[in-house]
Order: C-alpha cells, then sequence, then structure tokens
C-alpha cells in the first residue's frame, strides 16, 4: 500500500514538473518569437495571411443560410471565428521563436538518459547560428540536470548529435539553463607529419 502511495505521489509530481516545463518552454519559445518579429519584419506576413485566411473564413460563413436563420448561432460562430483568430495570432511568435530540430536533438539527449530523476530530458528553446562562424549555440532548459552531469555526458553528446564543443560547457541566465557553443563534426585533430625533417 505504501509503496502504490509513493508511486502515485512521484507520478503526481512528475506530472506538475513536466506541466511546469511546458510553460516556461512556451514562455521562452513566445518572447525569442517577439524577438524574431522585431528584427525581421518581413515575418508579419505570416500574421497578414492569417487575417487574409480569417476574413475569408467569417466571408464564407457569414452567407449560410443558418446564420440567416437564427441569429444565436450567427452570434457564437463570430465569436468561435474570432477566438481561434487571436489563439492562431499568439501561436505565430511561439511558431518563429521554436529552435529547428529540437525534437530529434531533445530525443537525442533522453536516447544517452540525460534526464532529471523524473525522466524528463533538456528542453531546446534556442538554436542560433553565431554571426560570422560555422558554430551554433544551443540554449537548453536543463531544471533537474546540474553542469556537471552535462560534462559527465558530453562525449557521448557530442558522439549523438555529431558535433564537438567549442566552448567548455556553461550555465545560461541561471542555473536552469545550460548552453553549448558547437560545430558540426568531429573535432579536427593536429595533423603530425609522417617523417622528421631533421633526420
Amino acid at each position: 500500500m505504501a509503496r502504490k502511495l509513493n508511486f502515485d505521489i512521484n507520478k503526481r509530481i512528475r506530472k506538475l514538473e513536466i506541466q511546469q516545463r511546458n510553460r516556461t518552454v512556451i514562455y521562452n519559445r513566445f518572447k525569442r518569437g517577439c524577438i524574431i518579429i522585431f528584427q525581421k519584419p518581413w515575418t508579419l506576413i505570416y500574421a497578414f495571411l492569417l487575417i487574409l485566411l480569417a476574413v475569408f473564413v467569417f466571408h464564407t460563413i457569414s452567407g449560410l443560410r443558418l446564420l440567416k436563420d437564427s441569429t444565436f448561432t450567427g452570434v457564437c460562430l463570430t465569436i468561435f471565428i474570432f477566438f481561434m483568430f487571436f489563439i492562431m495570432m499568439g501561436s505565430l511568435p511561439v511558431m518563429l521563436g521554436t529552435p529547428p530540430k529540437w525534437k530529434t536533438i531533445e530525443a537525442a539527449l533522453v536516447h544517452i538518459a540525460l534526464v532529471d530523476r523524473y525522466g524528463i530530458g533538456p528542453a531546446l528553446i534556442g538554436n542560433e547560428q553565431i554571426v560570422k562562424s560555422h558554430a551554433r549555440r544551443y540554449t537548453f532548459l536543463s531544471k533537474g540536470i546540474d553542469k556537471e552531469r552535462w560534462e559527465k555526458k558530453q562525449g557521448e553528446i557530442e558522439d549523438i548529435l555529431n558535433v564537438h564543443l567549442l566552448e567548455p560547457i556553461a550555465y545560461g541566465r541561471n542555473r536552469n539553463y545550460i548552453v553549448l557553443i558547437v560545430a558540426s563534426g568531429v573535432q579536427g585533430q593536429e595533423q603530425k607529419p609522417l617523417y622528421d625533417d631533421e633526420l
């Protein structure tokens, strides 16, 4: 009985941890998406397309006979359309702020058992190309997985992601975030001469 109760408590805690993690990830991606919209105004074309889609849907549905015969149905449907429109507009920064290859990278880290005590792996919230460089900056939400654990897994991380670290693993804005500066492929080995010129 005690074992079952302990299992239920751990399961509930894990569920709460996942919910908190997801909220933090969405917030970070939303914030990053807003920065991208500010830095690249051309991305507003997506918002313009959403507006056109909402206008088209509203215009099409408003011509239905069902709506003409029922004022209540028309009002409810209009509210629903605007509600969905605002949800899509709010989701736009999240989509723009979602880093590329996040599923692949997160799954790879879970595969090498880089997880917290509840089996939850790090969440990739940033995958950015460093300007005038081939290097990339990976930023992870890593609550419950300290830097020492990352350092112990460094070789496995490099192998599973097919990268090599250019700088030591570091904390981000606080100890819940980990930053990796990486480049693709295996680190180049220093070429040694095949013979000694002095001989």
